[in-house]
């Protein structure tokens, strides 16, 4: 992976992508010939059934895995910390209190301790956690804990964020508060974001693109461009473009999901 360092926005490019995997005497595809340019500031959405790659592509992107063939190159990255991830489970460090936890990276990038937590302090007030610094993570709830995590990935100042089902263990409420907190965070940063989801409209909501998959091996079925106007917001779910969208990512799946289900 290469990567060029500037104060401008980061851009990816995956170019034909391959990983196979050896469980016992046979190989496993994850993904074969993956290719795929996500835009400086842009927010790409990543669906597909279970099993077809995503998380191992994202993981790739982010260099967490190394690709059995082709290439990724980040454009624009931060040299020290080219991507800043977001998982499912939250990722916290539970022998940090909340302040340190976002601060980490900064002080992974050796920023003064006084510039650190000012502007940790700063994206606690952004994520509507003022008043937690000193809490450590077993004190709060499960989206207390994914904001914590958000925050921290867009405190690294990273232009490049790789999200792996960052809401997918929230409740459906708390999940959808947090929907809402994403895209205003994002619309007000316009960082490049890769996000891999298993949920058709938070996809749509948050995404200028939706990825679909087809099953493993992954393949890129279908790129499709998202027609909703920003700032978006819960509202748009009542449309009938938005249901129309809906239906038309689902029936790209439907036959995916539908050939994973009878390998298993």
């Amino acid at each position: 992976m290469t990567a060029e360092t500037t104060n401008t926005q980061s851009s990816v490019s995956v170019r034909d992508v391959s990983k196979v995997f050896f469980a016992g005497s046979a190989p496993v595809w994850a993904l074969e010939n993956v290719s795929l340019e996500v835009a400086p500031g842009s927010f790409t959405c990543i669906v597909g059934p279970s099993g077809c790659g995503k998380s191992t592509l994202l993981r790739i992107i982010g260099g967490l895995e190394q690709a059995t063939s082709g290439e990724v190159d980040i454009r624009n990255a931060d040299d020290q910390i080219p991507a800043a991830f977001v998982f499912q489970e939250h990722g916290v460090f539970p022998w940090h209190n909340v302040l340190d936890n976002v601060a980490f990276g900064l002080r992974q990038k050796k920023v003064a301790r006084a510039e650190r937590y000012a502007v940790a302090r700063d994206w606690l007030a952004r994520v509507g956690l003022s008043g937690f610094e000193k809490s450590y993570p077993h004190e709060l709830s499960g989206g207390m804990r994914q904001r914590i995590a958000i925050a921290r990935a867009f405190a690294t100042g990273s232009s490049l964020l790789l999200m792996d089902e960052p809401l997918g263990a929230l409740d459906a409420q708390t999940r959808l508060l947090m929907q809402e907190e994403l895209v205003r965070l994002w619309e007000a940063e316009r960082k490049t974001v890769v996000m891999v989801t298993h949920g058709i409209e938070e996809a749509l909501l948050l995404g200028d693109r939706v990825i679909a998959m087809t099953a493993r091996p992954g393949r890129i079925k279908e790129d499709i461009d998202v027609p909703f106007a920003r700032p978006r917001s819960m509202e748009l779910e009542r449309t009938a473009e938005f249901a129309q969208a809906r239906h038309h990512v689902w029936e790209l799946l439907r036959d995916e999901v539908k050939v994973t289900e009878e390998g298993r």
